[in-house]
């Protein structure tokens, strides 16, 4: 009985611990995030650019985000989507327009990190499909 009630307590914190993160996230986004440029998100980092998207998926429905190592294997982020399949994501913060190269890049990282989508995702366009 007792251990039951301190279980119910521990999860009881630990969703709410959860819903707070959530929520910090969202003011996040909604005060800084939100009001970029296409101007700012050229100037940001490649790293910044990352995590710029990180959110931008967050307050897309996408969960458990984690970057990948400086080694990536052409994935920059790792989620789930809001249908639970696990997701990598192929960041490009480009001048010119990005090409079937990111596409094949994307596709080894959904391989090697075992994920049934991938994106690329960039501030820039995309050379025409062949």
């Amino acid at each position: 009985m007792v251990i039951s009630l301190i279980k119910n307590k521990w999860n009881h914190w630990k969703a709410e611990k959860e819903r707070r993160a959530e929520e910090i996230d969202r003011a996040i986004w909604n005060s800084y995030h939100a009001s970029r440029t296409s101007t700012d998100v050229a100037a940001m980092t490649g790293r910044q650019f990352e995590e710029f998207l990180a959110r931008l998926f967050s307050s897309l429905g996408y969960t458990d985000r984690r970057m990948t190592p400086a080694t990536d294997q052409g994935g920059d982020l790792i989620c789930l989507s809001p249908g639970g399949i696990e997701t990598v994501i192929q960041a490009k913060r480009w001048k010119g327009s990005v090409g079937n190269g990111a596409v094949q890049e994307v596709l080894g990282a959904m391989r090697h990190y075992g994920c049934e989508e991938g994106i690329v995702a960039t501030n820039s366009t995309f050379t025409p499909c062949g």
